[in-house]
């Protein structure tokens, strides 16, 4: 055993392998949980973030205005489909989809309304 191997231990553990189990494994095997327990880890921290724009989004409306908050169905589908009726076409699709990019259209379309209250109380 190198001694790269042995200095992996501790970030095996860090990313989920148990200790005992880590000695069992190839290098090659390692470097695929570490590499898999990032990608979880990165994918979650996108959902977190995801849901807090989302979030802010949501108390703008409630803030401003009220009588056009979105129901919770169309910020969060997830709400209406049934547990395991993801497919796997459905997650293709949706990693297709950019959701930023529908965001920021929103906050476009909403600037502008802002905007044109403002010149319409400025006149």
């Amino acid at each position: 055993m190198t001694d790269l191997f042995y200095d992996m231990e501790p970030i095996a553990i860090q990313c989920g392998v148990a200790a005992d189990r880590f000695w069992s494994l190839c290098y090659g095997e390692v470097v695929k949980e570490v590499q898999a327990f990032k990608e979880n880890h990165l994918r979650k921290l996108r959902e977190k973030a995801e849901f807090a724009y989302a979030e802010a989004n949501l108390a703008s409306y409630a803030h401003h205005q009220p009588k056009k908050m979105p129901k919770k169905e169309a910020v969060f589908p997830i709400l209406v489909r049934e547990f395991g009726q993801d497919t796997q076409e459905h997650a293709v699709k949706s990693n297709q989809e950019i959701p930023w990019q529908v965001f920021r259209d929103r906050m476009m379309r909403h600037s502008e309304a802002i905007k044109k209250t403002r010149d319409k109380k400025n006149k």
